[in-house]
């Protein structure tokens, strides 16, 4: 798989390993907001193609 990764692919993943993995129960709405709350990983986000209000996602383990 080729890193980084979107926070969607990323929760494909997670999903596979652990089909009842929910952000929520650790007090995230969303899988990137957990992401962005602990620090193994860096997030960068960067203008999206579709659009300026748009962004995108891209995250990888911090070395």
């Amino acid at each position: 798989m080729k890193l980084p990764l979107a926070p969607v692919q990323f929760g494909g993943q997670l999903n596979k390993l652990s089909p009842s993995f929910d952000s929520r129960t650790y007090g995230h709405k969303k899988l990137s907001d957990l992401i962005r709350a602990i620090s193994l990983f860096e997030v960068k986000k960067t203008p999206h193609a579709k659009g300026q209000t748009a962004t995108q996602l891209s995250i990888k383990l911090k070395p």
